[in-house]
């Protein structure tokens, strides 16, 4: 019996504490082994034991055909849209997040920046975990993003192993 289905056999439903925030790649990792994580946290996401938050541009992202999975497979993640005009505090902290992620690059490539907005946006909404596949920008700089804004930064297999340390905790 899978954890999903231990959990949805269980009496007490319990929900994860913390917001996990989910970027585009998490989606669609390469191995196999991140493959079946990130469906056992889509899962876990439907009988609603974690929440589970897209930023609006992995929204946009997953919209376009070549995405193997299809918005309709991820109707109880929520969706949080863009914050509108920021204030200087929230300026303030989008460069710290463009320098800690990219130094002084002059100029950011398309998915630089959508970066920077994944990590802001995760920030302003508390998430305690960033699933993503992304060993580049976002897996390289785990520790200095825990560090500064206290987020988890991990591949879908480690958070789906703290989610089940948790429950397995918890009950």
């Amino acid at each position: 019996m899978s954890f999903v289905a231990k959990l949805h056999d269980s009496k007490r439903m319990k929900v994860f504490p913390e917001t996990i925030f989910i970027d585009s790649c998490a989606y669609h990792p390469a191995e196999n082994s991140e493959q079946a994580a990130a469906s056992e946290l889509r899962k876990l996401c439907e009988v609603g034991q974690i929440i589970c938050v897209n930023p609006q541009k992995v929204d946009e992202e997953l919209s376009h055909a070549q995405m193997p999975l299809r918005r309709e497979r991820l109707a109880r993640i929520t969706t949080i849209n863009n914050l509108g005009p920021l204030d200087d505090a929230q300026k303030q902290v989008k460069r710290e997040i463009r320098e800690l992620l990219f130094g002084n690059k002059p100029r950011l490539e398309a998915n630089e920046s959508n970066d920077v907005d994944i990590i802001f946006d995760a920030e302003n909404h508390e998430a305690g975990y960033l699933v993503t596949y992304d060993k580049k920008h976002l897996l390289s700089k785990a520790t200095e993003i825990d560090r500064r804004f206290n987020m988890k930064v991990v591949t879908p297999s480690e958070c789906l192993r703290q989610v089940q340390d948790w429950f397995a905790q918890h009950g």
